[in-house]
Order: C-alpha cells, then structure tokens, then sequence
C-alpha cells in the first residue's frame, strides 16, 4: 500500500496521514488540506490489489 502512495507524486507534500492495511481494508487516520486529496488517496488505495474496503472517517480536513 505504502508503494502506491510513494509513486504518486500528487501525495509528495502529505505527511499528516498514517496509513494502515489490515488484511483487505485500508485505514487512514489524520489530517488532508482538502477533501479533494482525500478522494485521491481513496480512489488510490481502491486500485491496489487485495484492498476491498476503504476506512476514512478518522481523517479530518483542514
């Protein structure tokens, strides 16, 4: 997971998100600048393969 992030240069300037994989669910805790790189990050963690659920209601927005 943490590869797919890395090799997306849109994510280069977040560092206040902690992401987990726990088997098939991604989890993201923390803070994003806008809701539109939440979505990315979403959409992000959808297309790696084995990740099935997508847990974002611990991030806030700033």
């Amino acid at each position: 997971m943490a590869l797919a992030f890395d090799e997306d240069s849109r994510f280069d300037e977040i560092d206040s998100v902690y992401v987990a994989q726990l088997g098939s669910s991604v989890v993201f805790e923390g803070e994003v600048p806008t809701g539109e790189i939440l979505a990315q990050l979403v959409d992000t963690a959808f297309r790696v393969s084995g990740a099935s659920d997508v847990q974002s209601d611990q991030v806030s927005i700033a």
